[in-house]
């Protein structure tokens, strides 16, 4: 176990060194080079990164070393695979993350170790001691540097201990039994469903297919994904604090939620692609938090409210099919006592109240039609479901909202961001929820037939390896 926390803190120590020598931090046998290059000369490693090591090392009281690591930890690597994935979820709150795992994370002063646990008994994970020492073996280097231990800290240590074990030697390759046909076998089926997953299958089964059944690429956090992560976790901390903003301060609000920007973008800084990526997000999102507190005060005043709950689990049933997701916000009204269903959309939204609409009644869209089952089935009485666009600091945040009616007209073609949808509709919504999920759960769909809109490809992680996806008339001439 000391030569595991040694080769923790040798990883924890090098990121906090300057100067190009912090490129050599990129490979994941870096912790073993340094620690045999305590015991003899390595040229890899610059002696000042070398020395600077190993005094902090001894003023921590860990042993150097009299000679090249010989200790290695043998892991499965398909285990280590799952563990690193499943981390990766929390970081980026990943729909298909476990609710268990998720809240051992969250739990006030949870240890690596303890959420390591978690995520090997949820998923079912086997040989996972090794593992389980790695992660304590963090917590140890991290509790003698005084810092909490952060998700990349495990990552970073597992990948370096699976690449200094000795590699087993490739077996002798047979000849492949040929057969005349490969067998019928049934595509496997999947137990739960998002909302957000539901729109993926309407934008494209294809994509859907290689994303939740094939998971053929892993899909990396990127800018624009780490910008919405960070103004979520900031707006959800800052509502705990004011669910009424009655009688406060603006002031003491716009530094409130300055603040809390600042925090949250620091705490997801390492998903962002470059500082000026980081700086330029974070700008971004302050000036936008300052057009989102101009309408949080104006809609208090002319419609009193309070929140009461932010990243509200919503885990329903439906005939049968079980749907899981977290609804961003709910406000209840003062004197009404309905409430009002908020999803924050940091990317593209529709532009008007009709345009939704008609994204609802096409089944392309999903995500406020199932907040409202959601909140239905809790017992509540929706007034309204309102996407909230946090996209642009340059323009004021106007929602577009919704109310839910008993009976109302047809959608008319106007670019007003308030109007109404009528029960029957969401109703509508609610049953074709419940068929395609029942579809997608039976396993039987034989083809996943991929969109015919090519613009849907232009950004899409899995277009170089769909062989159907349509052709794109406009690149037709493009060198």
């Amino acid at each position: 176990m000391e030569g595991l926390v040694r080769r923790c803190l040798i990883a924890l120590l090098g990121a906090t060194l300057d100067g190009p020598a912090k490129r050599s931090l990129r490979s994941p046998a870096f912790a073993w080079r340094v620690d045999a290059a305590l015991a003899a000369h390595d040229p890899q490693v610059p002696e000042p990164m070398r020395d600077a090591i190993a005094a902090r090392l001894t003023e921590l009281g860990i042993a150097l070393p009299k000679e090249a690591p010989g200790e290695k930890t043998r892991i499965d690597a398909r285990t280590l695979r799952a563990v690193s994935d499943a981390l990766a979820w929390i970081g980026a709150r990943d729909e298909r993350l476990p609710e268990r795992i998720g809240a051992a994370y969250r739990t006030q002063g949870a240890t690596a170790r303890e959420v390591v646990t978690t995520i090997l008994s949820e998923l079912a994970l086997d040989d996972g001691e090794k593992i389980l020492a790695i992660a304590a073996a963090v917590d140890d280097a991290c509790e003698r540097l005084g810092k909490t231990w952060e998700i990349d800290d495990v990552q970073v240590a597992l990948a370096r201990e699976l690449e200094a074990q000795p590699r087993a030697r490739a077996p002798k390759a047979e000849a492949p039994q040929l057969v005349a046909q490969e067998p019928d076998r049934a595509l496997p089926g999947h137990r739960h469903f998002s909302a957000s997953s539901l729109n993926l299958y309407a934008e494209c089964p294809r994509k859907w297919y290689f994303r939740y059944l094939c998971r053929a690429v892993e899909d990396k956090p990127t800018s624009a994904s780490a910008y919405g992560t960070a103004f979520h976790a900031a707006l959800e901390a800052f509502h705990k604090v004011y669910p009424s903003i009655a009688g406060v301060a603006p002031r003491e609000l716009e530094m409130r939620l300055e603040g809390e920007i600042n925090t949250a973008f620091e705490t997801h800084r390492i998903h962002f692609s470059s500082e000026v990526e980081f700086r330029l997000n974070r700008l971004r999102a302050q000036r936008t938090a300052k057009k989102y507190l101009a309408w949080l005060q104006a809609r208090a005043q002319k419609e009193p409210f309070e929140v009461i709950g932010c990243e509200i689990k919503a885990d329903i049933e439906l005939d049968g099919i079980e749907f899981r997701g977290y609804i961003d916000r709910v406000d209840r009204d003062q004197r009404s006592g309905r409430v009002t269903v908020f999803d924050y959309k940091t990317g593209s939204i529709a532009e008007s109240a009709a345009e939704y609409r008609r994204a609802i009644n096409d089944d392309s869209e999903f995500q406020l039609s199932y907040y409202y089952w959601a909140q239905t089935l809790a017992g509540e009485t929706v007034r309204s479901i309102a996407l909230v666009p946090l996209r642009e600091a340059h323009v004021d945040v106007a929602p577009i909202e919704l109310e839910i009616v008993p009976s109302g007209p047809p959608v008319k073609n106007d670019s007003a961001a308030r109007g109404v949808i009528p029960v029957i509709e969401l109703e509508r919504a609610r049953t074709t929820m419940v068929a395609l999920g029942r579809k997608l759960a039976s396993g039987t769909i034989e083809h996943f037939q991929p969109t015919d809109d090519p613009s849907a490809c232009r950004y899409c992680v899995y277009a170089p390896s769909c062989r159907e996806k349509p052709t794109d008339d406009t690149m037709a001439f493009a060198r």
